[in-house]
């Protein structure tokens, strides 16, 4: 086999193996048409590089002009998809030109098939057999040119300013390693065609047509830019499944916690008013398994006194997206149970600023709620309790800050209950008495022990009274200090019924 057979088939063969590869891909995808063009550019660069090769062997005029015609077919083909693949891949090139270019090479594959023996020339007066290296004869053509022959000169030309064109688009787009690639490649390739044609056909040179090898280098640099992203995504693949399985793994750990803490896990997109939901979630609000969820179903469920509350606590979040939330608001079960649920949640915008996701958890809270209406309750009847009991009572939490004094304090003191709370109570204990009264009020706080103890304190008239005040640690069921609940009463009469026995 001859070197110019081994090179033109290496090269033909090259270009069939790059579009078998892509067409291949493109049928896996199905997706986007940038390795479909791709494998149809690469398949007539292949086709090119044989015509070349029958050019060169052909061995009368006529042959030699059927050849080079029929070759116009898959410069078509080759010129029309490196057009589009360049404005699909590189996203680039103005659309006018591209289509100029497209509209003209069709005109240049028409003309051609209309004029004999081909656009190129007019007439082939005959062959000129060249000795190249090794002493290899190829066949090189001797005619008149057809000046119809510009048209198809004017369209590669135009294929040229499309690639500075998107060349110049992708550079200032940041993308220079893609832009010198394919669009400088493309720029030098195509000027080496384009010259080295018009010059074999204006005669200015004696040689063949060798426009196969131009267009191979453009394939080749797109295959590498394209096996590069292939490349990529491959990585981004591998790394996704990675990822993913840290992730079910994540997920997993959440919702063992979650679980663990009686929280359902909760994620709505806003767009389309889709909850995805944990199992832990529906089992709360009493939801099937099967049953697609939605804001606007969730709502069916909310009490009827708490949903409009709801309704206004989502638009505060639409409307200051970024913050995080919590509510608590009452369901009816299917049962006909009322329960109590808080939600934790925060909301996140899209890049246009606008709510596109909102996330959280949700737990029953009931027994809370229960535990702390029982709890008002108490405290309502020990407040009525103390109100009506004819002694002053005050009480104090685990910091010695006074935080309840009865009605019998303040109707006795005359202050406002704002006024005696933490320490304000002592600004009504006479100066004498003050510094006794903290010192044994201090001593007992601090060794969690009963004290009782007399001081005179101011009534509501401004007269100082005599009191004799007791007061009583108190501890939680499971001995954690709550802080001491102490009573006054008045022993003024007292006070002076001794003054005046030991005067007597």
């Amino acid at each position: 086999m001859s070197w110019v057979t081994l090179l033109w088939s290496m090269d033909a063969a090259f270009c069939f193996t790059l579009a078998g590869m892509y067409l291949l891909v493109w049928w896996k995808q199905r997706k986007g048409w940038v390795h479909l063009l791709f494998s149809c550019s690469a398949l007539a660069a292949g086709a090119i590089a044989g015509f070349e090769l029958m050019s060169m062997r052909a061995e009368t005029t006529a042959q030699y002009g059927a050849v080079l015609r029929w070759a116009h077919v898959p410069l078509w083909v080759l010129l029309v998809s490196i057009v589009w693949f360049v404005r699909l891949y590189l996203r680039a090139g103005r659309p006018w030109l591209a289509w100029s270019i497209c509209g003209l090479r069709t005109v240049v594959l028409i003309l051609n098939f209309l004029f004999t023996p081909n656009l190129n020339f007019r007439e082939i007066t005959s062959l000129r057999h060249l000795s190249w290296w090794g002493g290899e004869t190829v066949s090189a053509p001797v005619g008149v040119p057809n000046p119809w022959t510009l048209v198809g000169q004017l369209s590669v030309l135009l294929l040229l300013v499309f690639f500075v064109d998107a060349t110049i688009t992708v550079w200032r787009r940041g993308e220079r390693r893609r832009a010198l690639i394919v669009g400088g490649s493309s720029i030098a390739f195509i000027t080496l065609a384009l010259g080295q044609s018009a010059l074999v056909i204006w005669g200015v040179i004696e040689w063949p047509f060798f426009i196969s090898f131009p267009y191979l280098g453009i394939i080749a640099a797109m295959g590498y830019e394209l096996s590069t992203d292939l490349f990529r995504a491959l990585q981004l693949a591998q790394r996704f499944q990675a990822s993913e399985a840290a992730l079910r793994e994540s997920e997993a750990r959440i919702n063992l916690a979650a679980n663990a803490a009686n929280f359902g896990l909760w994620l709505w997109n806003i767009r389309d008013d889709k909850l995805s939901v944990t199992e832990k979630w529906r089992k709360l609000f009493g939801f099937t398994e099967s049953e697609p969820m939605s804001f606007a179903r969730l709502l069916q469920v909310v009490h009827p006194e708490d949903r409009e509350r709801i309704k206004q606590l989502v638009q505060q979040m639409f409307e200051h997206a970024g913050g995080e939330y919590e509510s608590e608001y009452r369901i009816t079960r299917p049962d006909g149970n009322t329960c109590w649920v808080a939600g934790y949640g925060s909301v996140e915008s899209d890049e246009h600023g606008k709510p596109a996701f909102a996330r959280g958890v949700s737990r029953d809270i009931t027994k809370r709620k229960i535990a702390e209406e029982e709890l008002r309750e108490s405290e309502a009847r020990f407040r009525t309790v103390a109100d009506a009991a004819p002694v002053l009572i005050w009480m104090s939490g685990p910091d010695k800050l006074c935080t309840f004094f009865n009605k019998g304090w303040l109707n006795f003191t005359g202050r406002k209950l704002e006024q005696e709370l933490g320490n304000g109570w002592s600004e009504g204990v006479h100066a004498d008495d003050f510094a006794h009264c903290l010192d044994v009020y201090k001593n007992s706080f601090d060794a969690r022990q009963p004290f009782t103890m007399e001081y005179r304190l101011r009534r509501n008239d401004g007269e100082y009274r005599w009191v004799l005040d007791s007061g009583t640690p108190h501890f939680a069921d499971d001995g954690a200090f709550l802080g001491y609940i102490g009573s006054c009463i008045d022993i003024t009469e007292r006070k002076h019924a001794q003054e005046k026995f030991r005067l007597a």
